[in-house]
Order: structure tokens, then C-alpha cells, then sequence
């Protein structure tokens, strides 16, 4: 059995998966937003994001060279998005401090997956009601601080636009509706406070998306063909893209009622600019680089829209920005095929419901890179408890004297 070092009667996992709770936690109220207007700034906030992420990935750390194994989700990702990362740091493209940041949130979702299992969506489902429902009250109770009035009123809560508002409660409502047989007396508190969140926010892309992963779920219970399956989710990812990304008379329309244009708010001429003159590669140029005011592609971008543009709005384009095409294209090849075979297993559909979410979200924001977002740990912990469920074995079929931990046979 390996060392195991012990803080009182808790083990270094114990502490570290708190560390990481209070981490999301604190994403989820916007207690580490940067400020917007300034791309990379090194703030008070930002200050205590790295203290905390470096905290966490210290205490992961330590606690993985205890043990003789290392779980193979958390080895996949760890390497996946680790790896490129450490190239960036030592190549100088990207901030030292930013790198430490994204590996925090990111390794925070590999601690809450271990420590928790199964049980972990209902984890963070406790913690969202909590923020949720505190963005609710800074809303409703102080409208100079939790609305937003260049957007008519719009609720951001106490996050740091009203479109991480919107997103992180689409995110609540999916879960509430999903899991409500796991969470008690807890449903009583998310789902009100997500639904009034995703409605006050007005945001669009939340909207759309929170409708078309819950008609997908819903539609995926009764359809068992896998074949059929396949389809109806590759119609839905395909239909939301076009509608979040393409110029429609209806889509124009209908969010007129929410104050949007067909535009998305300027996100298409962006991708579109971005696309033909962004001079994008493989390699990438890490994180707080591209979009930083002055430097010369984004003031050659922001010459030809007319507005400075802070980051892309969409979660492809961004990743491609940030770590290249290669790894961008890798790691899109790995959560569809997530996905996939989620579709393709018989049985609860939720989880590739929530796949197909993230996967549609990110046509229109860009959650990959945000490190002080918080909907990034929750895809990534989505993610790693879809491999768990994908790997598990019946009992009678489990390896004896294997060595694997414990995480994979529970």
C-alpha cells in the first residue's frame, strides 16, 4: 500500500478536493474575474486565482506521486491538456501566471472526479445552487452591481458578464431537471435560482443551447436505435451551429424579442475576420498573447471591425488561437468521440445530452481557454465522469490483483 500522508484524521486528497470545491466555488460567484477591459491583467483577483489554482495543483501533485498509479481519465486529460501547455511556458508564448491558473481549474476538476465518482455532478450541482441563488439576490436586491445597463438591464449576478450568468445557469437547469432525483431538497433551490439566472441574463446562446441539449435528452430516453441516436444528436449540433453562427430571417426574429441581432452581437463578421485574415497556425500562441490591445494581429482585427475585440466567442476558434490546430483539432476529436460512444451505449442519455451541450455552447463562447470561467471545470469534471461510466465493467467481469485504483472500480 502506498504512503499516504495524513493531516490530522484527513488524507492530502481530503484537503486538496476541499481546496477545490471552495476553487469552483469561488469561480461560480466571480470572486476571480479579470477585468475585461484589460486582457491579462494581473489584478488582486487574479492574484488569489493563482494562489488558489497553484494550492490545488501542489496538492494534486503530491498526492499522485503517493500512489503507485495514476487514473487513466485523469492521466488522458492531465497529459492532454498539461502538456501543450508546458511547451507554451517554456517557449515564452503566454504568461507563466496564466498557465498556472488554467492548470488549478482544470486539475480542480480531476480532484473533485477522483474524490467523488459518480456523486460528482451532484457536488457541484450543491455548489451551483449556492451561486446561483446569490447571483439571483445581487440581481434582484442591487441592480447597479448585478445588472448590466449597456445591455438594457441584463442580470450578470456577481460574475462578470451577463453571458457567464447565462451560461453557468443553462448549465444549473440541465442539472436540475436531470439529476432531481439525486439532489433532495437542493432542486428546491437550483432550479429557481438557474431558470430566474438563464431568463434574467437574456442571453441568447444559454437560451438556445439549454433548449436544444434538454429536447435532445428528452427525444435520446425514447430512441434506443444507436444509429438513430447518433443522428438525431449530430442534427441537433449541427442545427444549433447554424443557428448561432449564420445569418437567419427567423433567428432574427425571434431575438428581437431578447434585444439580439441575427449577428450574434458582432460574433460573425469576428469569426469570419478572424477566419480569413487571423493568420492562424499549428502551434498557437498561448494564452493572453493574441487578443492583448497593440500587439499586431488583433489591431490589425480590430482596425478592420471597427471594435476590440477581446476574444473570439466561440470555443474552436479560440482553442486553435491559444494551442494550435493540432492540439485544438485533438482535443475536439476526443470529446466527440466521448460523445459518441456515450450515444452508442444503451442506457441514461443524460450525460451525452451534456456532451452535446458543451459541444454547442462552444459555437458561441469560448470555454476552453477561460481560465476564470467557470463552466471550463464543469466540462472538463462532464467529460471525465462520461469516460468513468464508459469504462466501468460489471463486477463479476472486474480484474483481481490489477493495481488500478480504486477509481476505476468502485
Amino acid at each position: 500500500m502506498p504512503f499516504q500522508p495524513r493531516l490530522g484524521s484527513l488524507g492530502l486528497l481530503d484537503v486538496t478536493y476541499g481546496l477545490a470545491l471552495l476553487l469552483l466555488l469561488g469561480l461560480g460567484v466571480g470572486l476571480f474575474a479579470e477585468d475585461s477591459a484589460h486582457v491579462g491583467l494581473e489584478s488582486q483577483r487574479f492574484a488569489l486565482l493563482v494562489a488558489a489554482s497553484g494550492a490545488v495543483t501542489l496538492g494534486y501533485t503530491a498526492h499522485v506521486l503517493t500512489r503507485l498509479t495514476l487514473p487513466r481519465p485523469a492521466m488522458f486529460v492531465t497529459l492532454l491538456l498539461v502538456l501543450p501547455l508546458v511547451v507554451f511556458a517554456l517557449l515564452g508564448s503566454g504568461t507563466t501566471l496564466s498557465i498556472v491558473a488554467l492548470l488549478g481549474v482544470l486539475i480542480s476538476a480531476l480532484v473533485i472526479h477522483e474524490r467523488d465518482g459518480d456523486r460528482a455532478l451532484r457536488t457541484v450541482a450543491i455548489l451551483l445552487a449556492l451561486a446561483l441563488a446569490l447571483s439571483l439576490l445581487v440581481a434582484v436586491l442591487v441592480p447597479g452591481q448585478g445588472r448590466m445597463p449597456q445591455f438594457d438591464g441584463a442580470w450578470r449576478g456577481l460574475l462578470a458578464h451577463k453571458n457567464r450568468l447565462g451560461g453557468l445557469a443553462s448549465f444549473g437547469v440541465m442539472l436540475a431537471l436531470m439529476y432531481r432525483r439525486d439532489l433532495g431538497r437542493w432542486l428546491w433551490l437550483l432550479l429557481p435560482a438557474a431558470g430566474a439566472c438563464l431568463l434574467g441574463s437574456r442571453s441568447s446562446t444559454a437560451l438556445v443551447c439549454t433548449g436544444a441539449a434538454l429536447t435532445l435528452w428528452a427525444v435520446l430516453m425514447v430512441v434506443r436505435s444507436p444509429a438513430a441516436r447518433v443522428l438525431l444528436v449530430a442534427l441537433s449540433v449541427t442545427g444549433t451551429a447554424l443557428g448561432l453562427g449564420s445569418v437567419q430571417e427567423s433567428l432574427g426574429t425571434a431575438f428581437a424579442v431578447l434585444g439580439k441581432d441575427a449577428s450574434f452581437t458582432g460574433r460573425v463578421p469576428l469569426w469570419e475576420a478572424i477566419l480569413t485574415y487571423g493568420n492562424l497556425g499549428p502551434l498557437g500562441y498561448g494564452l493572453n498573447t493574441y487578443w492583448v490591445p497593440g500587439q499586431e494581429l488583433s489591431s490589425a482585427l480590430t482596425a478592420l471591425l471597427g471594435w476590440q475585440p477581446y476574444y473570439s466567442h466561440n470555443g474552436y476558434i479560440e482553442a486553435a488561437i491559444v494551442y494550435g490546430w493540432a492540439v485544438a483539432s485533438l482535443l475536439i476529436a476526443t470529446l466527440l468521440t466521448l460523445v459518441l460512444r456515450a450515444l452508442l451505449r444503451p442506457g441514461d442519455a443524460r450525460l451525452a445530452a451534456l456532451g452535446a451541450f458543451f459541444l454547442m455552447y462552444n459555437f458561441s463562447e469560448a470555454v476552453f481557454t477561460q481560465y476564470d470561467n467557470p463552466l471550463l471545470p464543469l466540462g472538463v469534471l462532464v467529460f471525465l465522469v462520461m469516460h468513468r461510466a464508459l469504462t466501468e465493467v460489471a463486477p463479476e467481469r472486474r480484474p483481481t490483483g490489477s493495481g488500478l485504483p480504486r477509481i476505476l472500480w468502485r
